[in-house]
């Protein structure tokens, strides 16, 4: 296994790296994800204890939002209560994009996601769970006759080896009209990285030419695993346009004070550690 590990490795990294190079990355990289782990556990604040009402909205009872960075909605339908499952990773400087990290909706959620993206002025949503995942469609199916939503595929592509559908969506709130796209990835696979790297540096090149104002709403199933890679891949092209050289270990640790949870397998974080170099490496910094 660590063979075949340290084989993929060698496959992903930009130049000749030889087996034996490529076990002692694995290593330190283990190693410092560890770390990581210890380091959020004692610096980091527990994720936010929900009430009964708030718990039916997570996808998963171990997976909430931050007490300080989670969204709070206005009015939401029915007026309960304000809770959705979603953090915003507030930009450090002005050239950085707001995030929203989110689980994908759920049938009894999915009017709260809309009215989140309609508030935050959302007109990119990056889906990396589509509704074979159990994930409800939200782009064609609502619950609800205050909030309605007419949705086109504009284009199909493909990404090396991933599936992307573009789709436009106009959205109608309390009578008020409201217009987002989403690009959704179909085919990649939960707990996973693409294969190969450079397929996920593509696809964050072609988020940043699909973007052009507001907060990036990014989710998965979860929003935690897929929505952590594409996260921490947006903050390090930010950066690296920015000139700035930040670590893996460092940059995952920034973004976990905003979301917890954030990459929580040691194969993606191997995944993004490859990440940075190739991305180092396609720029040429």
């Amino acid at each position: 296994m660590a063979e075949k590990q340290s084989k993929w490795i060698a496959d992903q990294l930009p130049g000749n790296f030889d087996l034996e190079t490529c076990n002692d990355l694995e290593k330190k990289w283990t190693e410092e994800f560890r770390d990581l782990e210890s380091l959020c556990k004692n610096f980091l604040p527990p994720c936010r204890m929900t009430s009964h009402t708030e718990d039916c909205k997570n996808r998963y009872h171990d997976i909430s939002p931050s007490e300080e960075h989670r969204i709070h909605l206005l009015c939401p339908e029915g007026g309960e209560s304000d809770y959705i499952n979603a953090d915003l990773c507030s930009p450090e400087s002005p050239s950085q994009t707001p995030l929203i990290l989110t689980q994908a909706p759920m049938q009894n959620t999915i009017c709260d996601f809309l009215l989140m993206i309609y508030q935050k002025n959302v007109k990119l949503i990056i889906c990396l769970a589509p509704s074979t995942e159990e994930s409800e469609d939200y782009l064609n199916s609502i619950p609800s006759t205050t909030c309605k939503i007419n949705s086109a595929k504009t284009q199909e592509k493909r990404i090396g080896k991933l599936d992307i559908e573009i789709w436009h969506s106009a959205l109608k709130i309390d009578n008020t009209n409201f217009e987002f796209d989403v690009l959704r990835v179909m085919n990649w696979l939960d707990k996973t990285m693409p294969d190969p790297i450079s397929d996920l540096i593509d696809l964050i090149f072609e988020i940043e030419a699909m973007y052009t104002e507001g907060p990036l709403l990014i989710h998965c199933l979860a929003g935690v695993g897929r929505t952590g890679v594409i996260a921490f891949g947006w903050r390090l092209l930010e950066n690296i346009r920015s000139g700035l050289h930040p670590q893996t270990k460092d940059l995952l640790f920034d973004l976990r004070q905003f979301r917890r949870q954030l990459i929580p397998s040691l194969q993606q974080y191997i995944g993004i550690q490859i990440l940075r170099q190739c991305m180092y490496d396609k720029l040429k910094m």
